[in-house]
């Protein structure tokens, strides 16, 4: 077999995060879908568990590690599928980092992926959790025409954005996590100025970098609250400012941060003071530290104001 599978490797080096005590049993890059297909036969042989991998900005694994086989895909493509005068259609490789697709397409002029500018991470990753800037209302799956992915046997099918079933912060491939590997994404780009492109992004990045706290993290912690994920009508909430209430949405921070849990600490890890839906790796934190904090917003925001906060974040125990 061409691909090369590490044993007993550390998590934690491979998340933004930096954060766990636990080791996989193996670990593997592959650089081509040839490659993943050979690698999955293998796994299946042995009968393992696998878990994709994009940036690690996204997961914290437990403590005890994970018993099976992380494989990072690491094979880079960008290619036009078709294009017009003001339009044009992009097939990219699910792990290729955003940063670089972001960057890519800006010197080209194809404006759309602007407001994802400094969000980690690979495509594959940002396409499954359907990344976005809430403030803004984006979100990737707004720019998704199709998909290319495989399930465990290798076995590759296309489907278009229809049935994908984008919503905030989920897709149809976060519902179904573990038989399907995202391999190529398209996307459609509009047609502009390379300069316009590059404006808007250093406005963009500038007010990110006002409200993203620094630190080992994987960005948002939680999901904001809106009627759809709260499964309740909070038009009428007390303890909610009207302008959250009009707009259907309250920022998960803003929750935490009036339970007064700004800079608490447990163990390695710390709810940020500057922006509460963010959990900090500041000393060597574990799982256990992180999970712990997690569970405490999690209580004091359902004790006080009666919302469930669901994990933006995917913890794999």
């Amino acid at each position: 077999m061409k691909a090369v599978i590490q044993k007993n490797i550390k998590i934690a080096p491979l998340l933004s995060f930096r954060a766990g005590r636990g080791k996989a049993r193996y670990f593997c890059k592959v650089q081509s879908q040839a490659e993943l297909k050979e690698v999955l036969a293998w796994a299946g042989k042995q009968n393992l568990s696998y878990f994709v991998l994009g940036g690690g900005s996204n997961v914290l694994f437990s403590d005890r590690g994970f018993d099976g086989l992380i494989l990072k895909l690491s094979f880079h493509e960008i290619k036009i599928s078709k294009e017009d005068d003001n339009v044009v259609f992009l097939k990219v490789s699910a792990g290729l980092p955003l940063a670089e697709l972001i960057s890519f397409c800006a010197q080209q002029g194809w404006a759309g992926l602007d407001y994802f500018i400094g969000i980690p991470g690979t495509v594959g990753g940002a396409v499954y959790g359907n990344a976005g800037w809430p403030r803004q209302g984006v979100s990737i799956g707004d720019l998704v025409t199709g998909v290319l992915f495989c399930d465990q046997d290798g076995l590759e099918e296309e489907r278009g954005a229809d049935y994908l079933d984008f919503s905030y912060r989920n897709s149809w491939f976060k519902n179904n996590p573990r038989n399907n590997i995202i391999l190529e994404v398209e996307l459609k780009l509009n047609k502009t100025s390379s300069n316009e492109i590059l404006i808007r992004q250093k406005q963009i990045l500038t007010t990110r970098q006002k409200n993203i706290p620094s630190g080992f993290s994987a960005g948002c912690v939680f999901k904001n609250v809106t009627r759809e994920n709260s499964r309740q009508d909070f038009s009428f909430h007390p303890l909610v400012p009207l302008s959250f209430r009009e707009k259907g949405v309250i920022p998960a921070g803003w929750l935490i941060d009036q339970c007064g849990l700004k800079g608490y600490e447990r163990g390695g890890a710390k709810i940020s003071k500057k922006h509460a839906n963010f959990i900090i790796n500041f000393r060597q934190a574990t799982a256990k530290d992180i999970y712990f904090l997690i569970k405490l917003a999690q209580e004091k925001v359902l004790k006080k104001f009666g919302l469930n906060l669901d994990l933006e974040i995917e913890y794999v125990l």
